[in-house]
């Protein structure tokens, strides 16, 4: 088993693709907690979905487990380049991503086997999706398809924050070189990237400018308008627990950024009461494997599910599940 994470990112911090993102970990055999396991496992999350697992079966001279995840992230992330004369926001998704880590030890068995850790996770198809797995878990973090000169400061934070100028939240950075002054002609498109780890999501963006050979900033407000999207159910599961009880479970697609929440409503299909409501976090309903599951009386039933969070729209999808007596 896992006995310590002892080198990890530190929780919601922002990392290069292109340099190292180093974990370390202590682990015992499933068997014999006196030895140390043949195999330890790190399975690697990005945007709370299982993708894939690079294993270790030699330990450093300290006895640590040594993983560095920059060839996975540099597989999984894509360069994103916004329209030309663009007038939006425009979130450059594959280019960023949350990811977190779950070590796994293992033993051998009575028969020479080996035998891994916990629940282990399954990598998607093109008709199935990935499912993920169980460990110890890691902090959660940032990845950003970047690199890093070598005259550079090797930590990405640190080294954007000196092409910071006025007052920067803590969790927002300048993606770009781009000096001060920096001049725009007329009719000239051009994009400014940030990158934001906030928990909460981005409303307006306030951009203070001035004309050539003037002292005095004007000042304009573009603010997100973003229409709550339709929760898509990819995977519903009905589970009979006995005469009078079911298990109900539902997965959906991964939300945007600034979805916060999704609102549940459900109740029997043919009753007049009350919808009973639950409000749960976006990722814990897209992440394969999870979802989210109720216990409810054996009955049909209408479930209604509605994003909710930065953006407008109202009740979405529909679904009618559920067996009777």
């Amino acid at each position: 088993m896992i006995t310590a994470i002892t080198v990890q990112p530190t929780s919601n911090s922002l990392h290069a693709a292109y340099r190292p993102i180093v974990f370390q970990v202590t682990a015992v055999s499933l068997f014999d907690t006196f030895i140390q396991p043949p195999v330890v496992y790190c399975d690697i999350y990005f945007g709370g979905v299982y993708y894939k697992t690079v294993s270790k079966t030699i330990p450093l001279a300290s006895g640590e487990w040594q993983f560095d995840i920059q060839d996975a992230a540099q597989e999984y992330l894509r360069k994103y380049l916004a329209p030309n004369a663009g007038t939006e926001f425009y979130q450059a998704t594959p280019a960023m991503t949350k990811s977190f880590c779950r070590f796994r030890a293992s033993g051998i068995n009575t028969n020479g086997f080996v035998v891994p850790e916990g629940l282990i996770p399954v990598q998607g198809t093109g008709s199935q999706p990935p499912v993920n797995g169980g460990g110890t878990e890691s902090n959660s973090f940032y990845i950003v398809n970047a690199t890093l000169q070598h005259e550079d400061n090797q930590n990405l934070a640190a080294h954007l924050n000196t092409y910071k100028n006025g007052t920067w939240s803590a969790q927002a950075w300048p993606l770009t070189h781009r000096p001060q002054p920096y001049p725009i002609g007329l009719s000239e498109s051009d994009y400014y990237p940030i990158a934001y780890t906030g928990i909460s999501p981005l409303k307006c963006i306030n951009v203070y400018y001035r004309f050539r050979g003037q002292t005095t900033f004007h000042s304009a407000t573009k603010c997100l308008e973003n229409p709550c999207p339709i929760v898509q159910i990819v995977h519903s599961e009905v589970t009979v627990i006995d005469e009078t009880a079911q298990e109900l479970q539902f997965f959906h697609q991964v939300m945007p950024y600034y979805v916060t929440g999704v609102k549940m409503e459900y109740r029997p299909i043919n009753s007049e009461d009350d919808f009973t409501v639950i409000f749960y976090d976006p990722e814990q309903g897209s992440t394969p494997g999870e979802g989210i599951e109720i216990t409810v009386p054996r009955d049909i039933y209408d479930v209604y599910f509605t994003a909710i969070g930065n953006c407008s729209g109202g009740r979405t999808a529909h679904l009618v599940i559920g067996e009777t007596l």
